[in-house]
């Protein structure tokens, strides 16, 4: 993952409305190299689902080719949803207990982040 997309400040939103909006803001910002992470709102996994985030993704990044966005789907302490955003090569991030060795290595392997919330 890019450095400075990982390092960039992170951003909460709600809906696709909100999102739009960040996504509106970093493409003005975009031509001075200013990157975002938009995470999403921390339950939203389960009440949108993984699908709905990940046909969100592929619009954002057909609307916004130019913006440095890592866009991040927060699947709290719910490893099943992860693994099948991660599978779909979405960027998650997760808060579980212990050794993540395995599901970086699913990560890794099926092209997707995870971002750990120890």
């Amino acid at each position: 993952m890019d450095d400075t997309l990982h390092s960039a400040p992170s951003v909460i939103f709600h809906d696709r409305e909100q999102l739009w909006d960040l996504c509106h803001k970093a493409s003005q910002g975009a031509s001075q190299g200013e990157a975002l992470m938009a995470v999403s709102a921390r339950h939203l996994h389960g009440s949108l689902g993984v699908g709905w985030f990940y046909g969100l993704s592929s619009r954002v990044r057909e609307h916004f080719p130019d913006v440095p966005l890592l866009l991040v789907l927060d699947c709290d302490e719910h490893v099943g949803h992860a693994l099948r955003a991660l599978r779909l090569g979405l960027a998650v991030r997760v808060r579980i207990q212990g050794d993540t060795a395995r599901l970086r290595a699913v990560a890794d392997c099926w092209g997707g982040t995870l971002i750990e919330d120890n």
